[in-house]
C-alpha cells in the first residue's frame, strides 16, 4: 500500500490480452515482457483472459463477452490453429471501435489494427 491517495477515476488505458494459457515459453515470454513494460505506466489497466486447455469456443466467448466501454486495446493470441474460430469476436469487438492487435497467428478477416 503507497502513501499516495487512491483515485477512483478508472484507469487511463485498459489493455486486455486474450490467449490460450500460459504455458509455452513464448506466451510466458510475451507476457512477462508486456508485464515489465507496465510497471512504467500505473495509468494502463492490464487485464489476461486465458482458454486455458478449453480450446478456440472459450476463447471466442471470453472476447465477446467484453462489454462494451470495457476495454480501449485487445490483444489476441489465437489458440489452435484454426483461424476461423475467433475472427467473429475480433470483427465484433474491432466494429466497435476498440484497436485489435493479433498476434502469433492469422485470422480469418481483415477487420483488426
Amino acid at each position: 500500500m503507497g502513501c499516495a491517495p487512491k483515485s477512483s477515476q478508472r484507469p487511463a488505458y485498459r489493455i486486455v490480452l486474450s490467449q490460450c494459457g500460459a504455458g509455452g515459453g513464448w506466451r510466458q515470454a510475451l507476457l512477462d515482457g508486456m508485464n515489465r513494460g507496465l510497471i512504467f505506466h500505473p495509468e494502463v489497466q492490464f487485464r489476461v483472459v486465458s482458454s486455458g486447455d478449453k480450446g478456440p469456443e472459450k476463447q471466442l466467448a471470453q472476447i465477446r463477452a467484453l462489454r462494451p466501454g470495457e476495454i480501449d486495446l485487445l490483444i489476441v493470441t489465437p489458440c489452435g490453429t484454426n483461424n476461423i474460430t475467433v475472427a467473429p469476436a475480433v470483427q465484433e469487438i474491432y466494429d466497435r471501435g476498440v484497436p485489435v492487435v493479433v498476434l502469433d497467428q492469422r485470422v480469418k478477416t481483415s477487420r483488426y489494427s
